[in-house]
């Protein structure tokens, strides 16, 4: 692994959350075992000071039987008492985890005659030892209790007593001079936990973090259709549910954007077609009028001088008439793309249909028969432009292709669904015959599917007189 490979691991957010966790976690340990055997410290030393040791100490004395002259006997009812004191379960403190932990010998029991010792539990082979203390600098408690001598088996009269000493160590001096034994437990606690963390950051939130990351960057690139999949409801999910709004929202927007910028650039061509080809087709038909109109008399003073039965059409009177048409024709034509280009506000789209088609049947003599909704889809302009180009297409290739004499043509509205359709009477859809179906068929098609939910169906059938016709049935949702 190279040096890039271990700089992206330490730049790793799971990495740096793995060290921060252990580095934060070593301190908060400390902190919660100091603050454990403090209070347990405290609360031995309350207990000790409220005389705990003292009633126990009686209370052991009272209970022994001796035989002065036995010391093995002695020194293992002292041990078996030592024990009996250190063990978790006796209720004399409820609470030695301070006392067999921070000393290495908490309690020391002691048989004392007439102020000499006889024997002690801190003695290494178990008999007579030095009176000394193995206190380490704690706190040194101290209880003394008369043995009764009605309770010494050989009958004697004489006086010994029991004596417990108890060294306490506060926690903070015996931690300051070697580690506890719960120190390895802490480091392999530690390093589990790191190991489980880093773990969880790389599934629950590196990875997502690497998708959303590789969805922007598609983003960028225009791609706003790959929406983030992630349906979890926790703080990212929400995020990701959040950025599949955004995108969404940008894909409208570029859209609409796009949908103006092409707005704009057909109204642009529009008026140049206007201020410069239409003004010229205007100028050239004035200019063939008054060429006309020379013509004429020029003729009129020609026929003057010739007999009627000599009189014939001029060829350039011909060609000037032609001409002139031909100018019209361009002149209307033009009127017509310009209209389009211009893509103007639609108020109403029954009422776009109903103005088309009395256009159509005035221009071709074709009739048209209208059964329109009362109600208004719900489209915007560009939406019902398609409509109306899809429409006019079709009213086109009939003229052309149908031969027809009679169209229908109805919108009707079932719940969210509309559907223009237009029937005529003419020869019917004959796409078999050609080698591939006409590129108007092909851009009907594609307007269709830039409605919502948009779709086109275009085939020959049987109309009521029970001739055969072609059918365009146009279907979108709102």
């Amino acid at each position: 692994m190279g040096a890039y490979g271990l700089n992206k691991i330490w730049n790793s957010l799971s990495t740096r959350l793995t060290l921060f966790l252990l580095v934060l976690s070593v301190p908060m340990l400390v902190v919660i075992e100091f603050a454990v055997l403090s209070f347990e410290y405290a609360e031995v030393r309350s207990k000790l000071t409220a005389g705990a040791l003292q009633t126990q100490t009686t209370r052991l004395a009272h209970g022994l039987s001796l035989d002065p002259n036995d010391f093995t006997k002695l020194a293992l009812q002292l041990q078996t008492l030592q024990l009996q004191l250190h063990d978790p379960l006796h209720p004399w403190l409820e609470n030695p985890y301070v006392l067999t932990e921070f000393s290495d010998q908490a309690m020391v029991l002691r048989l004392i005659e007439n102020g000499k010792l006889m024997i002690s539990t801190d003695a290494l082979s178990g008999t007579l030892a030095d009176a000394a203390s193995n206190s380490t600098g704690g706190e040194r408690w101290l209880a003394r209790a008369t043995v009764p001598s009605a309770q010494l088996l050989d009958g004697s009269n004489r006086s010994i007593e029991l004596q417990a000493e108890l060294n306490l160590i506060p926690p903070w001096r015996k931690a300051s001079t070697a580690l506890s034994l719960e120190w390895p437990v802490m480091v392999l606690c530690l390093l589990l936990l790191g190991l489980c963390a880093h773990f969880f950051m790389r599934r629950e939130v590196v990875a997502r973090l690497e998708r959303i990351a590789k969805s922007a960057e598609q983003w960028s690139k225009q791609r706003l259709d790959e929406p983030l999949h992630d349906d979890s409801s926790d703080e990212i999910g929400v995020l990701s549910r959040r950025l599949n709004g955004v995108a969404l929202s940008l894909r409208s927007n570029m859209e609409e954007r796009i949908r103006l910028a092409s707005a704009a650039e057909r109204e642009r061509l529009a008026q140049d077609l206007h201020d410069s080809v239409k003004q010229h087709g205007f100028a050239l038909e004035m200019q063939l009028g008054a060429l006309d109109q020379a013509l004429k008399a020029a003729q009129r003073s020609e026929d003057r001088f010739q007999a009627p039965d000599l009189q014939a059409p001029d060829p350039a009177r011909v060609a000037l008439s032609e001409a002139q048409q031909l100018s019209v024709q361009l002149r209307r034509e033009l009127d017509i793309i310009l209209g389009q280009l211009r893509a103007p506000h639609i108020h109403s789209l029954p009422d776009a249909i109903r103005s088309r088609a009395q256009e159509f049947e005035r221009r071709s003599g074709i009739q048209c028969r209208l059964l329109l909704a009362t109600l208004e889809p719900n489209l915007q302009d560009q939406e019902a432009l398609e409509v109306l180009k899809i429409l006019d297409e079709a009213l086109n290739n009939i003229v052309r292709h149908a031969k027809a004499r009679l169209i229908s043509i109805s919108l009707e509205h079932q719940q969210t669904q509309w559907q223009l359709c237009i029937l005529d009477d003419g020869i019917g859809l004959r796409l078999n015959e050609t080698k591939e179906p006409g590129m108007g068929l092909d851009n009907m098609r594609d307007r269709a599917t830039r409605l919502p939910h948009g779709a086109l169906n275009i085939q020959s059938v049987n109309t009521p007189a029970g001739n055969a016709g072609t059918k365009v049935e146009l279907t979108w949702q709102h």
